[in-house]
């Protein structure tokens, strides 16, 4: 029994299913961090827009104010996909 674990071919099947599963995770993982970079990014575009019309007295603040409490709650209510 113990011989037929170690037979080469056994031995290499393990080695290929192993590799297989750790470049799953990796890719996965890839993905996921593109996911963030992209929505952190987005976060900080609107972020730097609203500071922009704030400071420029384009928009009123509680305006400001009122849209970044409705993307909060946005934001809880449809967490993005990375966060699962």
């Amino acid at each position: 029994m113990l011989t037929a674990a170690l037979a080469p071919d056994v031995i290499a099947e393990a080695i290929e299913v192993a590799v297989a599963e750790l470049r799953a995770g990796q890719i996965a993982r890839a993905v996921r961090r593109s996911t963030v970079t992209a929505a952190l990014a987005a976060i900080g575009g609107r972020e730097r827009r609203l500071l922009d019309a704030l400071a420029d007295g384009d928009t009123a603040a509680g305006v400001i104010r009122e849209r970044l409490r409705e993307d909060l709650r946005g934001a809880i209510a449809s967490p993005p996909s990375w966060r699962t």
